[in-house]
């Protein structure tokens, strides 16, 4: 995939994120565990919005296209894969990986073990995402950002 054709998947990407992540804000009294409803709203939107900032500086990036690749995967991936963590742990009122908002919550072993993964999963995508970003951010050797605007 082309860098204009990235650049554009990561804004819709990211738009559509804050879009789902604001429409489950309005659903938020009806989960099982509120605080955790607020957090998965709040993934949603922060998240989208992480996204469309990287698509927004994709054309600075200097990465080989392999990190490239992985860069866009896991921009898109993480996030998503974040927010749907938190809305599950909502839904079903696991805590054990989110103690402060779950407290009071209890889900079965299965949905907490789910849950768990899944944050577990999304954390390590995000750090490997933002790090590649910040890796094709560096400046170069002149203190300058090397700038790919192609």
């Amino acid at each position: 995939m082309k860098n204009p054709d990235r650049k554009r998947s990561l804004l819709f990407a990211g738009a559509l994120l804050v879009l789902v992540g604001l429409l489950s804000g309005v659903a938020i009294p009806a989960t099982t565990t509120v605080r955790l409803g607020l957090s998965a709203h709040l993934a949603g939107v922060q998240g989208g919005m992480l996204i469309m900032i990287v698509g927004l500086a994709w054309n600075h990036l200097h990465l080989s296209p392999r990190l490239s690749s992985i860069a866009f995967g896991t921009t898109i991936f993480s996030n998503y894969v974040l927010y749907a963590a938190l809305q599950l742990a909502a839904l079903w009122g696991t805590s054990r990986s989110t103690p402060i908002a779950g407290e009071g919550g209890s889900g079965t072993s299965t949905q907490e073990t789910v849950v768990e993964l899944l944050l577990l999963v999304g954390a390590v995508g995000v750090l490997v995402s933002i790090g590649l970003f910040a890796w094709g951010l560096r400046p170069n050797r002149s203190g300058q950002l090397s700038i790919n605007d192609s």
